[in-house]
């Protein structure tokens, strides 16, 4: 049994402890809820704060913001219950914190950080309380095994298995494997079974040409966005040369043609040749779409072949070339005759409309005038206008240069400065009858006029008839 005299010794220890903590102003001690997490979780701390003095006081309660994202790579965010306290004199509250931990965070390491409680009317007034997290290694909620072979060729329609047993007796829905090398990248997502081990075929192409080396295959399994799994393969790609070569010659009247390919389908860098005999007056007939160095018996070609690279290489003798370029010669004088000494065209049309305000109904005519030959200048384009019909002095983009009163009528002229090969010119004007007209008119062809080798020349248009009362009008 305690005697007297330890049990009072008890009581003043307890009395002197408690002396001591309520002599500082605030104080803020901590439990630990969840101190122990894995990276992705969130560690949660109890903070209660009290006040020791004989006043009211609002206070603040926070982490140490250095060891917060940005400034830190450990915990990416923290989030508190409450941060201001109103807190009366010898009165104590509690406060949640929760600090998230990074997914990358370097596991099976302790984390050090402090929360701190300071009055908002005196900031002398304050307090601090050290927090500890420990991360611990993810666990591996999966096993993973694969195919995956140690050597193999670059080449496509390659194929492996993976293979996925679940190690802890629940479901894992939705679990996200992701398959990654320096030479391709697959993904997919599966459920996991406790005790049914599940194999996934993969399909995947390597380029031929890929250098051959030292590589690696990283599986990884994700299960609610965290890593629960992973495997790393060391693998090599072997050496591989391989050209494919193929050649033929075509043979027809006085030519014959000659193809050399060559094609790397491996992933060396390869020093190839071609040779091709001919004699020296095949030489002087004979084009080459590759320079080639020229020897006493033929071309020779001397190449670096990379990997999936193609060369080509034609050669054609042909003796047909001054028939051929005789004929072109005289081609070309026939093309050129033709040329100079194609026309001018010139359509003249003529549309019967109303004025959609007005109601009034008139004609309007258009000339399309188009150069097939050589370019032309000083153009001139001329028309008649029977003393029958009024022209109402709306135009179309081009105005006549002049407009001459005749006995007849009236005569419209445009000057055109030019008019290059295959320009056209489209002209156009309205017309009103100044009587009721009972008959159909023909009107007279519009004219185009221009020199050409130093000689005036006229070329006609069609006629066209104004058919009175809603006819249609028809060309003559």
């Amino acid at each position: 049994m305690l005697t007297k005299r330890t049990l009072y010794l008890v009581m003043i220890l307890f009395l002197f402890t408690i002396a001591y903590v309520y002599a500082e102003p605030v104080t803020l001690q901590q439990e630990a809820v969840k101190d122990k997490v894995s990276p992705g979780d969130t560690a949660e701390f109890l903070l209660k704060v009290r006040n020791n003095r004989d006043v009211a006081d609002n206070f603040m309660v926070g982490i140490n913001e250095l060891d917060v994202y940005p400034f830190s790579n450990i915990i990416e965010s923290s989030e508190l219950s409450q941060e201001v306290l109103k807190l009366k004199p010898g009165e104590s509250i509690t406060v949640n914190l929760k600090l998230k931990v990074f997914d990358d965070a370097t596991p099976n390491v302790n984390y050090k950080t402090y929360a701190r409680v300071r009055s908002l009317i005196n900031s002398d007034v304050s307090d601090k309380e050290e927090l500890i997290i420990s991360v611990l290694a993810p666990v591996n909620l999966a096993e993973i095994k694969t195919t995956f072979p140690d050597e193999l060729v670059a080449a496509k329609n390659h194929v492996f298995n993976i293979t996925l047993k679940n190690k802890v007796n629940k479901i894992l829905k939705d679990v996200e494997i992701s398959i990654v090398s320096e030479l391709f990248q697959q993904s997919f997502k599966t459920d996991l079974y406790y005790g049914l081990p599940i194999t996934k075929e993969i399909k995947y192409d390597l380029d031929p040409s890929t250098k051959p080396g030292e590589y690696k295959l990283e599986v990884k399994l994700f299960y609610n966005k965290r890593l629960r799994g992973s495997l790393i393969k060391e693998f090599e790609v072997v050496r591989n040369p391989n050209v494919l070569e193929k050649s033929e010659v075509e043979s027809g009247f006085l030519v014959d043609v000659y193809r050399f390919e060559k094609e790397n389908k491996g992933n060396l860098i390869m020093q190839e040749n071609v040779f091709l005999p001919l004699g020296g007056v095949a030489r002087l007939f004979t084009e080459v779409n590759v320079p080639a160095e020229k020897i006493e018996s033929g071309y020779k070609w001397n190449f670096e072949l990379k990997p999936g690279e193609n060369y080509v290489i034609v050669a054609k003798t042909d003796y047909r070339i001054l028939f051929y370029g005789t004929i072109i010669i005289i081609m070309f004088l026939l093309g050129m005759w033709y040329h100079l000494h194609k026309t001018v065209v010139i359509k003249k049309e003529l549309y019967h409309a109303k004025d959609e305000k007005t109601g009034t109904s008139y004609v309007k005519i258009i000339l399309r005038v188009k150069n097939k030959g050589s370019p032309l200048r000083n153009v001139k384009i001329v028309d008649i206008v029977p003393s029958i019909l009024k022209v109402t002095g709306e135009y179309g983009t081009l105005k006549p240069s002049q407009i001459q009163s005749t006995f007849g009528g009236n005569r419209l002229i445009w000057e055109v400065s030019h008019l290059d090969l295959g320009d056209e010119r489209i002209l156009s004007y309205k017309l009103e009858a100044k009587h009721d007209l009972m008959v159909p008119t023909t009107l007279p062809p519009a004219a185009v006029i221009y020199k050409k080798f130093n000689n005036r020349l006229t070329k006609v248009s069609n006629k066209v008839v104004f058919v009175p009362k809603k006819d249609k009008s028809h060309r003559a």
